[in-house]
């Protein structure tokens, strides 16, 4: 801490319910939705940064079915911030047969998810944030050891704000913010991985495509997505190698938009692309914390894990992390250090899985041996065979794996 900061609180500690670090989508979802299920309880929201500097970010995020339901269910759904329903997602490999295409129609579903720009998600969830919860932003928190208050272990931390420390104890500390992929704090993680892979971001318009379709095509670099963002626009998604990726990146509309064009074969042609904004890279990495409860303290969203991209799932899986940690705490507070650990046991399931099918996709798709490309196009054929099995990886993208209800 600064060593010019003071202390203007009392020396007796502010005591919530539960205190969420980081403000973002999976942050305000998880105190929001704590809210909704038990009205009376104290909630502490803490960000480092302001609101004005989390909206400026408008990269596309891909919100499942599910998701929509869980921000619902937290009264921080808003409809109008929707770019585009996905009602359709063409999976297809380069040079090599085998694709399939999973339709929300066939699952009995309006929509496998939506399209919003992070921006406009983080300041429309702001704003419908429950007067109940306790917004100091931007500061930091600082942890310190656990207190014993009214009987009941407690989490025990300082705010830093501007000058002043405000000490607060928690019954539950929910660590939730991150940052993007590869940039990650590597001391918060169990286990880490470089994709070898930079992700090119661009908004393309492409004349005479289907409404509501979201494609993914897989190249022995790595996937391309094209993801819906109203008729005739997407957002542009070019995992490749970092040499070709900065190429790219140098390259002329023109010369993006035949390349493009190649990698997608017959779907369209390069005269129809169209570059609409400029292109900016990301590195791309997998960090994963294994054991997401200790104690009093349980760690979600970017914090726990970022995933490759390749099936847009990072926040998806966080709110699934979220709405039922918020069902695992319908106990008294002594109780919730058993239930935390329960919460963290269910959750492997679907994290697991989450992470392996993410990893999978971004390695086993980019192979350049040629039996495996052959095996790969046989899977996809397959999947598009047996309508269970694609009905299954549907209702994966859209719901998840969720136990606790």
């Amino acid at each position: 801490m600064n060593s010019s900061t003071q202390l203007l609180t009392s020396s007796a500690p502010n005591l919530v319910d539960i205190a969420v670090l980081g403000a973002g989508p999976a942050g305000m979802a998880m105190a929001a939705l704590a809210v909704a299920d038990d009205p009376n309880r104290k909630i502490l929201l803490i960000d480092n940064s302001t609101l004005a500097e989390k909206t400026k970010e408008n990269r596309v995020l891909a919100l499942s079915y599910g998701s929509k339901q869980i921000l619902a269910q937290a009264g921080l759904w808003d409809e109008s911030i929707v770019r585009c329903a996905i009602e359709r997602v063409h999976v297809s490999q380069q040079g090599r047969l085998g694709r399939t295409e999973v339709r929300a129609c066939d699952l009995g579903s309006p929509a496998l998810g939506y399209t919003v720009e992070y921006g406009a998600l983080v300041a429309s969830m702001a704003a419908r944030l429950p007067k109940q919860i306790q917004l100091i932003r931007p500061a930091t928190a600082h942890l310190l050891e656990n207190s014993r208050i009214n009987g009941l272990t407690t989490q025990s931390l300082n705010i830093e704000q501007g000058n002043a420390i405000y000490p607060y104890a928690t019954s539950l500390l929910v660590r939730a913010e991150g940052g993007l992929f590869t940039e990650q704090d590597s001391t918060l993680f169990d286990s880490s991985h470089d994709y070898q892979q930079h992700a090119l971001i661009a908004r393309i318009a492409i004349k005479g495509q289907k409404p509501s379709m979201a494609w993914e095509r897989f190249t022995a670099e790595g996937p391309v997505a094209l993801v819906p963002l109203e008729p005739g626009h997407f957002s542009l998604i070019w995992c490749g190698s970092p040499v070709q990726t900065a190429r790219r990146q140098k390259a002329s509309p023109e010369e993006l938009a035949a390349e493009l064009a190649l990698v997608y074969g017959e779907r369209f042609s390069a005269c129809t692309v169209k570059l609409e904004s400029e292109a900016r890279i990301y590195p791309l990495g997998l960090n994963w914390r294994e054991d997401i409860a200790q104690g009093r303290i349980v760690t979600i969203g970017n914090a726990a894990q970022t995933l490759h991209p390749v099936a847009g799932q990072g926040l998806n899986l966080a709110l699934r992390d979220c709405i039922e940690l918020v069902y695992a705490l319908r106990v008294p507070a002594a109780q919730w250090p058993a239930q935390l650990s329960k919460w963290a046991t269910h959750r492997k399931t679907d994290r697991r899985l989450t992470r392996g099918v993410t990893h999978a996709m971004a390695q086993f798709f980019a192979t350049r041996f040629s039996p495996a490309q052959h095996l790969l196009g046989l899977g996809l054929l397959g999947l598009d065979a047996v309508p269970p099995l694609r009905h299954w990886v549907g209702n994966q993208l859209m719901l998840g794996t969720r136990t606790l209800s």
